[in-house]
């Protein structure tokens, strides 16, 4: 799109700082202010903001490719079974998704209930992908106009970081969503969030198989895993209209994609298959990990068209001998989802130790991605040692583990945090600028309190918001 381009006017404003420091201030991405003017005969598109947009993002050669839009789901039960064939493919009337059940009636399902939640404000994922959605709506504008030329691949956001570095909880947080975490490994396949705009908020969960079970060498790639000779397979696994589900409903995806020797559906909370496996007790997992993708299809107002994976956390010291292999298997993962040029990475350093010691940190300077990276440092309160202290002074002076994106930092609830369900992302927010507003480091007068720019989930989401615009406006 040149800015020369016939009926077509560009007009840029600078003022808004660049949060997150950067020992490059040449390469810092630096906001700018762009209104598009179209000026053409069709008056319905004469005027299209796209505004706030980062530019410096170092942006590699892409591949163009079109998704298709997650709007077109029919409506379904909450938590309701799904077979292959009733994944969307085209436009069709919304229907009613009623599992065939003859052994008792639809009245006796134990599907959870969720709770009655008043209306908010956008949620984050709405916020991440505001400034990307003027933007793609900019662009399908200026295809109906006849620029059919104009394309660009999406971007997509990778989160990773060490094990218990508090990742799957900044992803949840970041989208305002509740994803399974917990104190040791929980993470063991990588998660992939696609969204969409749609009228009303409705989730598809499948799962994407592109690697079969065998028995392999142990110094193969994913042990345990080949690649499929076949297309990667979709297999539909879940339908939810309520975000509360959300976290049982991608418990149990994972243990289905542990677990490929065993029927789906008995991983399926209301089904009978899923009453069978359960009454027998406790079952062990078939697999340590999987490199299968659980895909999360979520659509809803004012969302974008955006991708974010949740990939397993690093570690360096296995629990026993049994998960040493891990080790590497992880970092094999780390390596092929950070590879991705399209790819904005966010690498989350936990506080409470050195920040020379995140396995993560090291793996992506290995992948010379560092220029495509976010910084993310959690659990302030833990910050113990004098020599961390010293450490994160100078990551934050840009003289140490310095990332041209810069960082920033957030503290998100513990597990034992009693928080409203209804209200928990609204109330986790107001705990964490409560801390900050009080911690003796990061108060007013505090020795970090000049960072607090850089401080809470607010702080990430606006930011990631203007760094996904930026992505498509280099393209």
């Amino acid at each position: 799109m040149a800015p020369g381009a016939r009926g077509l006017s560009l007009k840029r404003e600078s003022g808004l700082p660049t949060p997150g420091p950067s020992s490059h201030p040449s390469r810092t991405p630096t906001p700018i202010k762009n209104e598009i003017d179209l000026t053409g005969p069709d008056s319905e598109n004469r005027h299209i903001s796209a505004y706030s947009l980062n530019h410096g993002l170092p942006i590699e050669d892409f591949k163009p490719h079109r998704r298709s839009p997650s709007s077109l789901f029919p409506a379904h039960l909450i938590l309701s079974p799904m077979t292959d064939h009733e994944l969307p493919s085209a436009p069709s009337p919304p229907q009613q998704l009623i599992p065939s059940r003859s052994s008792r009636p639809l009245s006796t399902y134990r599907h959870p209930q969720p709770p009655i939640m008043r209306p908010l404000a956008p949620d984050g994922l709405a916020i991440v992908g505001r400034d990307a959605k003027r933007l793609i709506d900019t662009i399908d504008k200026l295809k109906q106009i006849g620029l059919q030329s104009v394309d660009t691949e999406l971007p997509e956001l990778v989160l990773v970081g060490d094990q218990s570095a508090g990742k799957s909880s900044l992803m949840g947080a970041i989208a305002e969503i509740n994803l399974p975490k917990g104190q040791s490994m929980c993470t063991r396949c990588p998660t992939n969030i696609k969204t969409s705009e749609a009228d009303t908020w409705r989730c598809i969960v499948s799962l994407q198989l592109s690697y079969i079970p065998q028995k392999t060498r142990p110094n193969v790639e994913f042990p345990g895993w080949v690649p499929s000779d076949r297309p990667m397979e979709t297999k539909a696994f879940m339908t939810i209209t309520h975000k509360a589900h959300l976290e049982q409903a991608l418990q149990m995806a994972q243990f289905a994609l542990l677990n490929p020797s065993q029927d789906t559906k008995s991983f399926i909370p209301g089904t009978d298959e899923y009453d069978r496996r359960h009454s027998t007790g406790p079952h062990a997992d078939e697999a340590k990990f999987s490199p299968n993708v659980i895909s999360v299809e979520i659509c809803g107002p004012g969302l974008s068209n955006l991708s974010f994976y949740d990939l397993p956390g690093l570690f360096q010291a296995a629990e026993d001998n049994t998960q040493e292999y891990l080790i590497k298997v992880f970092e094999n993962l780390t390596r092929k989802y950070v590879r991705h040029r399209n790819a904005l990475i966010i690498c989350t350093i936990t506080m409470q130790n050195d920040p020379g010691l995140s396995r993560t940190k090291a793996v992506i300077g290995h992948c010379k991605a560092e220029n495509r990276c976010i910084g993310v440092l959690t659990m302030p309160d833990r910050l113990q040692t004098s020599t961390a202290h010293s450490d994160y002074d100078n990551i934050f002076k840009k003289k140490k583990f310095v990332l041209p994106l810069g960082y920033f930092v957030t503290k998100q609830p513990g597990s034992d945090a009693k928080l409203d369900i209804e209200r928990y992302h609204e109330e986790a927010k107001k705990q964490e600028m409560d801390f900050f507003d009080t911690d003796p480091l990061w108060r007013e007068g505090g020795q970090w309190h000049s960072y607090r720019d850089i401080c809470g989930t607010d702080a990430i989401q606006k930011y990631l918001s203007k760094q996904f615009a930026s992505l498509i406006w280099n393209r």
